[in-house]
């Protein structure tokens, strides 16, 4: 029951906010404060690219060129998205409103990838480093550091333990760009104008745009987490893992159709389980 003051004559009534104005709320406090979240998943990207996947090729002849086009290539990708924003503009807006502050922000999220792509030592020493050399000249020259010959007597356990706080700073990686996707995909995906229908109610309106928006936060959490399984598990293991799921899938498919052989003698057998498997034969 809503709650009631006596203001006079008046009488006001103080109702809960709606799910639906605390959800709108939440996405215009979020675009309002968008780039420095982008900036904040771009250095912890930054970070999680450089671990996973840079290693240093330890060659006098490229290093250099390895670690520039490391450096260069998403800095590409981050120059077609500032153009993309840019194209998004209406046409009656102005030339700063419509380049030169999507154009701002691109170069700050340019120079925040390359500040901290160089904060870590190992791609900067790569950089300048000659090639691969052993321990003892590596005290002498450091700056081939990268290339260090592991020690043969490390074990499989220290190891480990010393990836801990990576795969920890990763795992703060993964929640920011979870938050990244929710954010953004309700923004730029649902728009309200394709739910105003002349003949709908208002009402029916607003509900199924809260159930739109909903659906497309749950697609975008799905796609978040199948996203960070997939930067998370090494390519080999991905790989090894989606050969046998469609082995599986297979097996899976054929049980069914033993099954249903089993329950419908007159069904025939189809073409793709033709071949001898090494499960439950149909009973006859």
């Amino acid at each position: 029951m809503d709650a009631a003051v006596q203001v006079g004559e008046l009488r006001i009534y103080h109702q809960c906010p709606s799910v639906e104005e605390l959800l709108l709320k939440v996405l215009h406090f979020m675009k309002k404060y968008s780039g420095m979240f982008y900036l904040v998943i771009t250095a912890k990207l930054q970070t999680a690219f450089d671990y996973f996947f840079f290693h240093c090729p330890c060659d006098a002849k490229s290093n250099c060129a390895y670690s520039l086009a490391f450096l260069l290539c998403p800095l590409i990708a981050i120059l077609l998205w500032g153009g993309i924003k840019c194209c998004e503009k209406r046409s009656s807006d102005s030339c700063m409103t419509k380049c030169f502050i999507p154009g701002g922000w691109t170069l700050l999220f340019i120079f925040t990838w390359i500040a901290t792509a160089f904060l870590n030592e190992n791609f900067y020493l790569c950089i300048m480093s000659k090639g691969s050399t052993s321990n003892e000249t590596a005290i002498a020259d450091p700056a081939n550091l990268p290339c260090l010959v592991e020690e043969e007597n490390e074990s499989p356990q220290s190891k480990r333990k010393n990836k801990i706080p990576f795969v920890l700073s990763f795992l703060i990686v993964a929640i920011h760009f979870l938050l990244a996707w929710l954010v953004a995909c309700p923004m730029l995906c649902i728009s309200p104008r394709w739910v105003r229908i002349s003949f709908m109610p208002p009402l029916i309106a607003a509900k199924l745009l809260f159930i739109s928006r909903a659906f497309v936060f749950m697609l975008c959490a799905f796609a978040s987490i199948f996203c960070i399984i997939c930067l998370i598990i090494p390519l080999r293991i991905c790989v090894h893992l989606l050969h046998h799921l469609s082995h599986n899938f297979y097996y899976l498919f054929h049980l069914i159709h033993t099954l249903l052989r089993s329950l419908l003698p007159w069904m025939p057998p189809l073409p793709m389980f033709s071949e001898r498997v090494d499960i439950i034969k149909p009973t006859r």
